[in-house]
């Protein structure tokens, strides 16, 4: 037993030392000493538990760190210390459950009174038990360690203990309800080893749960001062809380009957006409409702819960408060589903003149979210930000790759946000005057006239024009760094958003060159630095630097000694989302070409690793995810 005790304490002073140098994953060996904990709290392991108790002790400052260690720490040594009492025969006043909501110390859930309650006549029979088992030498450091971590707890990490609902089927989970509710009194009037400063300890810690109280009821009430739902503004609010809740939780790496699309869609959309059903007052004036987007009559509750969800879904994938790639082609497939099924049970219905849902939400292109996702653009969307490290160009990266898939699923109109941005005048701040230019539209000398390149000055100037004003700032340029301008956002979406590279999108990819860059030089200027940087890059999959299948796998020449990569790459990064996907397209399209060729015995060529490698980086680097995603299926 003592070379047993000799090797664990070896261990853990090495385990200290590589943790303390960065040699250990830190997250792991706190995991793995609170797992220790847990596993040997039982009453017949008492003897190994005080070997183990020294090691969440050391580490307690690092666990307070993590809600989620703090938590369940908190949750076993509170079970630990009910069980100690049980034992002893101490019985509580209420039924020892995690779901109990009117806990006699602390109260910390609001479905029971939510206060507490006085604790003259109930401490003491709770003092005197645990009196007994500080007066046992076994039992005493077991009781005052599981009281620390309480209190630690408490003090440095109090939302760990905030009441929470876990959702169904995790009753019995440490993460329903607050681990508080299984304590038998308030974290203040645990045991305490003597020192001269415990008086004060305890005031900080009422304080505490005094806090954690107040959180725990606003949690149950999910933050909304309606908690019942018994206006529009509540009724909102509740659907928001909910579909924020339902994307939290879904679990994206895998796709079940139980965990599906259809199932997320459900939570978030699928109890809106309920909504209705339950509250027949939902009817009233909603003018005070904050997330109305659109300004939609307060008579149609189903529509405002769909544009405050709309808008949160579209904050949910553009915040860097989340993660993932994955949200932009969550959400796009949502709000497809949501326009598919209000579409489809529109044209079940008889014809409505007054129909606030065809006259508000649908444009003419039958995308039904068109005017609240503008509305998103106008005043929440980020702008673009030249610091690539910063969050706001986080967020925007993640605001193309939304709206790239948003057109892509057809929710989004690209045609009809040109339209609007023109009929808007948001591209354009004014008229040149053609009379200042009188050589517009002369002829040359060989007898053709210059009204294309005159045109391309025309959009210019406009662009120019415009770039002094900021889209809803009243006609004033918002300055940047040292006095610069700039440009207006939906200048810049415009610049940015990338359209599908295919025949079905010839019309709004013209368009958006006629828009930005005129109908002349500037326009093929444009055109031709992209194709010159995309030729580039195709050249890495021709025959001179490809896998010669015909001659056993040979490469003619290696392309380190012709191509500068990094410089490619800087150049590449310098250009726009909507250029970016453009080249990392037409290169992946070459590439296919070349895979299928060989495939049919038409071609004995096949690319590098490193050059797929490559041409991969520049995809992630374009956020051109479904391109990625394409090439690989392939």
């Amino acid at each position: 037993m003592t070379h047993v005790l000799r090797n664990w304490n070896y261990c853990l002073q090495l385990a200290h030392f590589m943790y303390q140098e960065g040699l250990l994953d830190r997250q792991e060996l706190l995991e793995w000493i609170v797992e220790t904990f847990v596993r040997w709290r039982g009453t017949e392991h008492d003897v190994v538990l005080r070997v183990v108790l020294p090691l969440p002790l050391q580490y307690l400052d690092d666990i307070t760190q993590s809600e989620y260690l703090s938590r369940k720490l908190a949750y076993y040594s509170a079970s630990k210390l009910a069980q100690l009492c049980h034992d002893s025969g101490y019985s509580s006043p209420r039924p020892q459950s995690p779901v109990n909501h009117s806990n006699n110390g602390i109260g910390v859930s609001g479905q029971g009174s939510g206060t507490s309650q006085p604790s003259g006549p109930t401490i003491n029979p709770l003092a005197a038990t645990f009196q007994e088992l500080l007066s046992c030498h076994q039992h005493r450091p077991v009781v005052l360690a599981a009281s620390c971590f309480i209190q630690a707890i408490t003090l440095d990490c109090p939302t760990a203990l905030v009441w929470n609902n876990a959702g169904e089927g995790k009753a019995s989970s440490w993460l329903t309800g607050s681990p508080l509710d299984v304590l038998p009194c308030a974290p203040s009037d645990l045991p305490m080893p003597p020192r001269y400063n415990n008086q004060h300890v305890r005031v900080q810690l009422k304080m505490m749960e005094e806090h954690i109280r107040q959180r725990s009821r606003a949690a149950e009430n999910r933050w909304s001062l309606d908690k019942y739902a018994v206006n529009v503004t509540g009724s909102t609010i509740n659907r928001v809380l909910g579909a924020l809740d339902a994307l939290d939780r879904h679990c994206f790496d895998r796709v079940d009957s139980n965990n599906s699309l259809d199932t997320l869609y459900n939570k978030i959309f699928g109890s809106t006409k309920e909504a209705n059903n339950e509250n027949p007052n939902s009817n009233s004036s909603s003018g005070s409702n904050t997330y109305t987007i659109n300004n939609v009559s307060g008579n149609n509750t189903s529509n405002n819960n769909d544009e405050a969800i709309v808008r949160t879904l579209c904050e949910w994938a553009v915040s860097v408060q989340r993660c993932g790639e994955h949200r932009a082609l969550v959400v796009a497939r949502l709000l497809e589903k949501r326009q598919n099924n209000v579409t489809s049970a529109e044209n079940d219905l008889p014809d409505e003149k007054d129909s606030v849902t065809s006259n508000q939400m649908v444009t003419p292109g039958g995308c039904i979210f068109q005017n609240l996702l503008l509305k998103f653009l106008d005043t929440q969307a980020p702008v673009y930000d030249e610091n690539a490290l910063s969050v706001r160009s986080q967020e925007f990266g993640n605001l193309v790759l939304l709206f790239s898939e948003l057109i892509r699923q057809d929710v989004f109109s690209h045609d009809t946000y040109m339209c609007t941005l023109i009929s808007r005048g948001d591209l354009a701040t004014g008229t040149p005057d053609l009379k200042a230019d009188s050589s517009f539209g002369e002829k040359k000398e060989d007898g053709t006239d210059n009204i294309d390149e005159d045109l391309g000055k025309m959009v210019q100037k406009i662009a120019v024009d415009t770039s002094l004003e900021e889209s809803g700032t009243g006609g004033r340029g918002e300055l940047r760094g040292e006095g610069k301008q700039r440009p207006p956002r939906h200048l810049v979406y415009a610049q940015h958003f990338p359209l599908p590279q295919d025949d079905a999108y010839m019309h709004e990819i013209n368009q958006r060159y006629v828009l930005l860059y005129g109908v002349g030089k500037t326009r093929d200027e444009a055109r031709a630095a992209v194709k010159k940087l995309t030729k580039e890059i195709c050249k890495l999959f021709s025959k001179k630097y490809s896998i010669d299948i015909a001659e056993g796998g040979k490469v003619k020449k290696s392309s380190r000694g012709d191509f500068n990569f990094e410089a490619i790459l800087s150049k590449f990064c310098g250009l726009s989302y909507f250029d970016q996907h453009h080249i990392t397209s037409t290169v992946a399209s070459q590439v296919l070409e070349m895979l299928s060729g060989c495939g049919s015995g038409m071609s004995n060529y096949l690319p590098t690793h490193d050059h797929i490698a490559f041409l991969m980086d520049l995809m992630e680097v374009a956020l051109n995810v479904h391109g990625l995603i394409e090439l690989c299926i392939q």
